[in-house]
C-alpha cells in the first residue's frame, strides 16, 4: 500500500514540476516558450543574450531589455546551453552579466519617480495575491520603462535596462 502510495505522490509531485517550467524550443530562426499554455515566439534578430538567473530562464534583447524570464526549475543548465548553443545563440551561462547592476527595491526611494514606484507596488500586491495575470501586466509596463525586475530573497530587485 506504502509503494503504490509513494508512486502516486511521486506522478502528482513530477506533474506539478512540469507545470512550474516552461517548455522551451530552440530553433534556427526563433525561441519558442510555452508557459501555462500562453505561448511567446521570440525571433532570434532580437536575442542578445541567453542564461539561467537561479532559477529561472533570462532572454535580453540586445540593449540588455528583458525579452522575457521564465521560472526553470526543472530544465537543466546543461541542456538549455546545449539547444542554444547547437543553433549558435548568444547563450552566457548560469549568472546574469548584469548582476552587478540590480539593487533592492524600496517604496519610495528617489532613485525612481513614483509611477514606477506604483507599477512595483501593484506588482508586490499581485503576487502575495496570487494574481500573476495582474503581475505580468505590471511588469510588462515596468520593461517599458526600462526597467528589468526580478524576485530574490523575498524582495524586488530592479535594474535600469536602456532599453526603452
Amino acid at each position: 500500500m506504502l509503494t503504490v502510495a509513494g508512486a502516486v505522490a511521486g506522478m502528482w509531485l513530477a506533474s506539478v514540476a512540469r507545470g512550474e517550467s516552461p517548455a522551451v524550443t530552440v530553433h534556427r530562426d526563433h525561441i519558442g516558450i510555452d508557459e501555462g499554455g500562453a505561448g511567446l515566439h521570440l525571433r532570434r534578430d532580437r536575442v542578445g543574450a541567453v542564461f539561467t538567473d537561479g532559477r529561472d530562464l533570462v532572454v535580453l534583447d540586445h540593449g540588455g531589455g528583458e525579452l522575457t524570464r521564465a521560472r526553470a526549475i526543472d530544465l537543466p543548465a546543461t541542456r538549455l546551453r546545449e539547444a542554444f548553443e547547437r543553433f549558435a545563440y548568444p547563450w552566457r551561462g548560469t549568472s546574469d552579466p548584469h548582476e552587478a547592476d540590480f539593487a533592492r527595491w524600496v517604496d519610495g526611494s528617489p532613485d525612481l519617480d513614483e509611477s514606477t514606484h506604483a507599477l512595483l507596488r501593484t506588482r508586490k500586491r499581485a503576487l502575495a495575491d496570487k494574481q500573476s495575470g495582474a503581475a505580468e501586466n505590471a511588469l510588462d509596463a515596468l520593461r517599458a520603462r526600462g526597467l528589468a525586475v526580478r524576485d530574490r530573497d523575498g524582495a524586488q530587485q530592479y535594474r535600469h535596462t536602456g532599453s526603452r
